[in-house]
This record gives structure tokens, C-alpha cells and sequence, in this order.
């Protein structure tokens, strides 16, 4: 926020002090409820809440497009309100109940035990993934910048799922492995990877096979980007490498191998700094899509070589419980969902 602030104040948009600050901590706000009803497998109720959020702020927007009341400030306003509005219904359904301030610092000392490794790993993920569009714009100009853009956004239609499977995973691999250890929650990994798969594969297949057809039923038959059609296999191979990336990185994340994702990413960051960036910087919106399947195929190989890793170190686990351990698994919410 108090970044948000500083650009707020060097661009002097004045209505942006209140309203883009609002919408960052109502979204977080927001966030933590959600994330606390799906941790325990409460998805359904979670609906409701983020139906308001992000189905509420898309037709808001789309009102105002038609309207004519669109503006930067009032889309601020719009997420904040909606935002809270979600985060408020979600607090109904959780019924957080208060706490003291000696128990609040030992949760803290806790979550920063723990997830200081999950901020080190999402910060240098971020910084890799939009360097390729400060790039495009600083060496190429913003034409560049918009053709890679508008081929992210074919496989964008992929999100929802890969954030879902993610949501999905946190608890299901959590909850398998404090039952029954690292090797039976790959396992229950592996089945739920599966199911996504079947899902996202395909479209990445025919995003490979018909690029041209995909973005001209998106942009239109005369749009600037329907010769795209190779940039747009490359990222196609790149998502299918990023999904399996996903489900490895998941794995260790939720087992509490942090220490090892943040190694995974930090080599990713590295690699995409010292030869995917040049990539975009020379050549283009063609150059920054190699580099993304660059980086997903790195991210990818370490990701499976920490999780071979961390799965033949899981060997010498006691094997007296699995049976009971694994009936449990299957037999819960879990694998039904």
C-alpha cells in the first residue's frame, strides 16, 4: 500500500490516494476469507462470496463501459466495494471469533517461520513474469508489448482451472500427508493433477493446432494479431509445461518444503533474467514467448528433480500405516471432489 501510495502521489491522480489503497486491502481482506473456507474443503460457500467479488466487479465494469462512467478511479471504487462487500458475507460464514495479542504474535512468528519462503518465492515469480512485458515496452515500444499480451490472453481462458487445481491441492496434499507421509500425498497429487489435466490438455492441444482459428473468433477477422500463429505455439507448449510445473512445485509447497520452491523459482529467475529477457529485448513478442517455454521448461525440470528428490528421501518412511492411512484418504471429501 504504501508503494501503491508513492506512484498515487508521483502521478497526481489525488482520488487514487483513498480508493487504490481501499481496493488493495479489501481484496487481501477478502482473500484471507476465502482461502480460510476453502482450506477446509468449503468451496461451495465460498461461491457466494467470490460470485459478489469477481462476477460482481466484471458487471459493474461492463455496466460502465455501457454507461459511460468508466474511469480509473471509479474502477478502484468498484473493486473496493465489492471487495468488502464478499469479504463481509465470508466473515458471516466463518464466524472468526477475537483473540488476544499474545496468542496474534505467536501466529506470527509462526506464519513468518513458514511463509517467508512462500513471500520470497511468490515476489522473484512476479518480478520474472511481468519483467517480459517492461521489457517488450522499454526495448520494442508498446506494439510489441500488446501482440504479447493479446497471445497470453488465449491461454488466459486456462487461469480459472490452474487456480482452481491449486486451491484444490493446498489442502488434499496437507491432509494426505500428515496421514499418511510425503509418498501417499504425491499420490493423491497425481490423481487430482490427472483430473485437471483431462481438462486443460486438450484446449492446449487445439490451441496448438488452430491458433489462427482461436484469434480470430477472440480479436475479429481483420485484427493486427491473427499472424500470431507461431507465438502462440510456443506458449501453448509452455502452459503444458507450467501446468506439470504446477503440480510439482504444489507437492513440495504443501508438504512444507518451502526451502525448495524458493530455490526452484530463484533458479527460474535467474535463468530468465541472464537469457529469456535478452530474448524479448531482441526479438520481440516472438522472443518473449520462446522465453516463457524457456522458463516453464526449466521450471518444470527443477521442480520434478526437488520433488524425485524429496519423494525418494520419503522411502524410509514407516510403511505400517499406509493401508488405514490410504482408505482414510480415499474414502474423504477430498478424493470425491
Amino acid at each position: 500500500m504504501v508503494v501503491v501510495l508513492v506512484l498515487v502521489v508521483a502521478w497526481g491522480r489525488q482520488p487514487l490516494w483513498l480508493w487504490a489503497p481501499a481496493a488493495l486491502a479489501t481484496w487481501q481482506l477478502q482473500e484471507t476469507m476465502r482461502r480460510s473456507l476453502m482450506c477446509s474443503l468449503s468451496h461451495r460457500r465460498a461461491v457466494l462470496g467470490d460470485a459478489i467479488s469477481y462476477l460482481g466487479q466484471a458487471a459493474l465494469m461492463w455496466h460502465g463501459l455501457w454507461a459511460g462512467w468508466v474511469s480509473l478511479e471509479r474502477a478502484f471504487v468498484v473493486m473496493a466495494i465489492t471487495s468488502a462487500a464478499a469479504a463481509l458475507i465470508q466473515a458471516l460464514q466463518l464466524k472468526p471469533a477475537p483473540v488476544e495479542i499474545r496468542e496474534l504474535r505467536e501466529t506470527a512468528k509462526s506464519y513468518w517461520a513458514f511463509g517467508r519462503w512462500i513471500l520470497y518465492t511468490s515476489f522473484a515469480s512476479v518480478l520474472s513474469a511481468q519483467a517480459f512485458h517492461w521489457v517488450l515496452s522499454l526495448f520494442q515500444g508498446p506494439e510489441a508489448t500488446a501482440s504479447f499480451q493479446a497471445a497470453l490472453n488465449v491461454l488466459g481462458i486456462a487461469h480459472p482451472l490452474m487456480f482452481g487445481l491449486g486451491n484444490l491441492l493446498a489442502p488434499a496434499i496437507s491432509k494426505a500427508n500428515v496421514a499418511a507421509g510425503s509418498r501417499v500425498a504425491w499420490r493423491t497429487t497425481q490423481r487430482h493433477g490427472i483430473h485437471f489435466g483431462l481438462l486443460l490438455l486438450p484446449y492446449f492441444s487445439l490451441v496448438f493446432a488452430v491458433p489462427s482459428k482461436l484469434l480470430s473468433w477472440l480479436y475479429g477477422p481483420i485484427s493486427p494479431y491473427l499472424s500470431m500463429d507461431y507465438q502462440l505455439r510456443l506458449l501453448s507448449l509452455a502452459y503444458c509445461l507450467l501446468f506439470f510445473a504446477h503440480i510439482n512445485v504444489s507437492f513440495l509447497t504443501n508438504i512444507g518444503d518451502v526451502r525448495s520452491t524458493f530455490n526452484i523459482q530463484l533458479l527460474v529467475a535467474t535463468l530468465s533474467i541472464g537469457v529469456a529477457l535478452p530474448l524479448a529485448a531482441i526479438f520481440g513478442s516472438t522472443g518473449a514467448c520462446a522465453g516463457v517455454l524457456l522458463v516453464n521448461l526449466a521450471k518444470f525440470l527443477f521442480a520434478f528433480y526437488f520433488r524425485r528428490c524429496r519423494t525418494f528421501a520419503a522411502v524410509a518412511e514407516p510403511r505400517t500405516a499406509l493401508p488405514d492411512a490410504v482408505s482414510l484418504i480415499n474414502s474423504s471429501p477430498i478424493s470425491s471432489s
